[in-house]
């Protein structure tokens, strides 16, 4: 407590004692449902022991006081506390700030860099200087176009998901426009990228501020909308096989025959055509659920299990990529289709951490292993089916027996009513290497 603070306050306390509180008293029977000056008296006083947040013991014993001084009801008493403490608009989210930095700057990297220099035919070392300015000049334009934004998690996921869209769009312009026709890079192809993106990034807003889906509704419409395009890509394949002209070794290196070429047009308008579909439909049918980001995170483990596992379903069965590529990509498709499925119905009334996620996730792991570990030491054949089959089920129990130890309900009350919540914690920290002391980085995750 400040002691000048504390000194003001009861010198106003004072004041209004003598002269205002007999004011007070004389009109307090008509004062009906207005503030009347003892409630305006109290009112100021908590407003000036809560200047700093927080009230001191003294404070509370001088509220108190005054409280009795002005004979004031609890009730009072309780509405003029409420008209200092309203709620105040809830400021900005800011979760989501870093990772769309770091978002950004990826793409500063990996696409301006080296990008602007090729377009504008510039000298070699703009190529390294390039990506060296992109990385800080993307930062900086990122940190200022969202320094007033209202920016969740969820906001820097759909915009993260609409920059993928926007390259894959891209890629599909330059297809239509004949870039990919011959063997050159073109400088055209090279800015229809780099425009392409930024018009992602906006359209994966203009999605968020229409539906505010939660941060785990976010990545679970980012997972439907690669898997709409993988079902469609699959699709494609089957109604139009890829032609076979390069079967002879030798002919690898020629040019695209025209059939190719077309072929491969059609195949990326399939491609870039599930995306859209796949969000809206995954909208249309679990917009709904109120997903965490664990539970999104376990519609990603079911759908690469769900793959994983068709993979070796396949080889149980014995067909071969050169000669069922189709039969395999529906069986593939179909496990990441089931495992997706399956996922949500394991987690439906249920509220997974990431930390729980990531332990049923490295039990399946550790499942699979342990049954792949016994084939080794039995001198189990690797041409037999055992290993494939082994590592299923030793997946599956793995992750059922992980399941029985955590309690997804019960850790998230706990976590609740202690005030914790998942977090991860860097700090940079010195140690000892070689005998010398170096910053090294500390990663602190509790869940």
């Amino acid at each position: 407590m400040r002691v000048g603070a504390f000194d003001s306050r009861a010198l106003a306390i004072a004041y209004y004692r003598s002269e205002a509180f007999n004011r007070y008293l004389k009109g307090q029977e008509g004062a009906g449902t207005q503030e009347t000056e003892a409630q305006r008296i109290y009112r100021r006083a908590y407003e000036a022991a809560m200047a700093d947040s927080v009230i001191s013991p003294d404070e509370l014993q001088m509220l108190k006081s005054l409280q009795q001084a002005l004979e004031l009801h609890e009730d009072i008493i309780d509405e003029a506390v409420g008209e200092v403490l309203r709620p105040l608009p809830p400021g900005p989210q800011r979760s989501g700030r870093w990772t769309l930095v770091a978002q950004n700057m990826g793409w500063g990297v990996g696409l301006y860099g080296w990008g602007i220099p090729y377009v504008l035919d510039v000298e070699d070392k703009w190529y390294v200087g390039g990506v060296m300015l992109s990385m800080g000049t993307s930062f900086y334009l990122t940190w200022k176009y969202t320094e007033n934004m209202d920016l969740p998690e969820a906001r820097s996921q759909m915009q993260r998901y609409g920059g993928v869209m926007g390259l894959q769009y891209g890629r599909a312009l330059n297809s239509m426009l004949g870039y990919w026709d011959n063997d050159e890079f073109d400088r055209g192809e090279m800015a229809v990228l780099m425009g392409a993106v930024p018009a992602g990034i906006y359209v994966g807003d203009r999605l968020y501020r229409r539906w505010r889906p939660s941060t785990g509704q976010a990545y679970a419409l980012s997972l439907y909308g690669q898997l709409g395009s993988s079902v469609l890509r699959t699709l494609h394949q089957q109604l139009a096989p890829e032609p076979k002209e390069y079967e002879n070794d030798e002919r690898w290196e020629e040019p695209e025959t025209a059939a190719h070429i077309k072929w491969r047009k059609q195949r990326m308008m399939f491609d870039i055509a599930g995306y859209p579909l796949g969000t809206f439909l995954g909208h249309k049918l679990y917009g709904r659920r109120q997903y965490t980001f664990g539970d999104a995170m376990m519609l990603v483990v079911g759908r690469t299990t769900g793959i994983f596992y068709g993979a070796m379903v396949s080889d149980i069965f014995g067909l071969r990529v050169d000669e069922h590529d189709t039969a395999i990509s529906w069986i593939v498709l179909a496990g990441g289709l089931g495992g997706i499925w399956a996922t949500d119905r394991f987690i439906k009334g249920e509220d997974y951490s990431f930390g729980q996620t990531a332990l049923l996730t490295l039990g399946g792991i550790a499942g699979g292993a342990f049954a792949f570990g016994l084939g080794i030491i039995a001198d189990v054949d690797f041409k037999t089916k055992y290993y494939d089959a082994a590592t299923i089920g030793g997946s599956l129990a793995g992750f059922f027996l992980t399941r029985r130890i955590i309690n997804p309900r019960l850790e998230l009350a706990t976590a609740g009513r202690s005030g914790k919540q998942p977090q991860l914690n860097l700090s940079l920290q010195p140690a000892m290497v070689g005998g010398a002391v170096l910053p090294t980085l500390g990663i602190e995750a509790r869940w």
